[in-house]
């Protein structure tokens, strides 16, 4: 049923490869959930019995534990509940208590319960359209099925926010200053000894500074995608791409957009094409920009996402001064904190950019709704900065007129 499931409602609403990922590991989540508590969830439902309260609430913490601690309870020998009188000592009870490292984050949890909610849901319409159906029976079932999927809504995390601390932000000026420097050939610090290989790693984070897309953006650009005429190149997303020889194939998550580049930039991506690229093996027979150099069976394939991942592992052992947690996405927080500092900019110098069209403006580029609310996700930096600004500007303020006064 999990296949049948995905094939004909999950994969016909056009989703990543991904995304079609998570919703099978969510449904594994639920089976192996169904195995520990004996529970057979499709023959339930076939009967039009839904799962009651309690059993909703142990599959909703079960949701919050990572799949290796629910494996672990499965294979653990299974708990009896305590008898009425038996006494648990303080330390035994905090002992036995669900540490926090096991839970996963509350978003992830959410989307775990939702896709189980969601299979739930069609499983129990599809077992119902199977079975004969008496008359006047469709009402208790829908009843029940609303139920059963009200119950599991009502218990989704609610996101209450992280802490500041700890929370991903874009690269300070100094450590934007030092990437850029050791990304140049030139560089004695660059880890690439071969330059066409670090002309294309200096090209691939120049992109995702200068233009502020993701990982799957990048390795998913065609060469058809730039438009050196115009300085122009598209994004796209493309879900289970034909053309794509990789397994774990990168999507883009945003909206299909038109980004324009500065010539500095266009030109380094065609020098890169017609001076390097070209010369590596294997790489005309794919269409992707960016190949791998490395001599081997993969040569000349579209770069995968490991050896992404490993290039930037490469740059941070290198440098070990670089941000532990550096990463491409870092350099999208970066391009939203320039963006926030330079529209503030425009408007000393007089340019009227209402908050409405600055918001407008940075889904566009970004590839969000208009009417999303990621912007604030990646802004931390810049709205810090300027708080620290305006608070101390209010402190001199306040100090100045408590002094005036005496």
């Amino acid at each position: 049923m999990p296949t049948l499931y995905i094939t004909t409602r999950v994969r016909s609403g056009n989703y990543a490869s991904k995304t079609l990922e998570r919703h099978l590991r969510a449904i594994m989540h639920l089976y192996t959930w169904a195995m520990i508590d004996s529970i057979d969830v499709e023959i339930r439902l076939a009967q039009c019995e839904i799962l009651n309260l309690h059993e909703i609430d142990s599959l909703v913490r079960a949701c919050r534990s990572s799949y290796d601690v629910l494996v672990q309870t499965q294979n653990a020998p299974l708990k009896r509940q305590p008898r009425i009188g038996k006494v648990v000592s303080y330390e035994g009870a905090r002992a036995s208590a669900p540490k926090k490292t096991d839970e996963v984050a509350g978003p992830t949890a959410a989307n775990r319960i939702r896709a189980i909610r969601d299979y739930l849901d069609w499983l129990m319409c599809a077992s119902y359209n199977r079975t004969s159906k008496k008359s006047g029976s469709f009402d208790n079932f829908e009843t029940a099925r609303l139920y059963m999927r009200d119950a599991f809504t009502a218990r989704l995390p609610i996101n209450r926010g992280r802490a500041e601390q700890g929370n991903r932000e874009g690269l300070s000026s100094d450590e934007l200053d030092l990437l850029l420097q050791v990304l140049n050939p030139e560089d004695l610090k660059n880890p690439w000894s071969d330059k066409s290989l670090a002309l294309r790693n200096q090209v691939i984070f120049l992109m995702l500074y200068t233009l502020g897309i993701r990982r799957g953006e990048v390795l998913g650009l065609k060469i058809s995608n730039i438009n050196f005429r115009n300085l122009e190149v598209s994004i796209h997303r493309r879900a289970d791409d034909p053309d794509d020889p990789r397994v774990d194939q990168p999507n883009a998550k945003t909206k299909d957009r038109i980004l324009h580049l500065e010539p500095p930039v266009a030109d380094m991506i065609h020098d890169y094409i017609i001076k390097h690229r070209i010369r590596i093996p294997g790489a005309k027979q794919n269409p992707f920009l960016f190949v791998t150099h490395k001599p081997g069976p993969y040569q000349g394939r579209p770069l995968s996402t490991a050896g992404y991942s490993k290039m930037i592992e490469t740059l941070r052992k290198r440098v070990p001064t670089l941000p532990d947690d550096l990463s491409g996405h870092s350099l999208r927080h970066s391009w939203n904190d320039y963006f926030s500092k330079f529209v503030d900019q425009k408007r000393l110098e007089g340019n009227n950019i209402t908050a409405e069209r600055e918001q407008q403006m940075r889904s566009y580029l970004m590839g969000w709704s208009e009417d999303s609310s990621t912007a604030a996700t990646y802004t931390r930096r810049h709205v810090r900065e300027a708080s620290k600004k305006i608070s101390l500007e209010m402190q001199k303020r306040f100090i100045m007129e408590q002094g005036n006064e005496s």
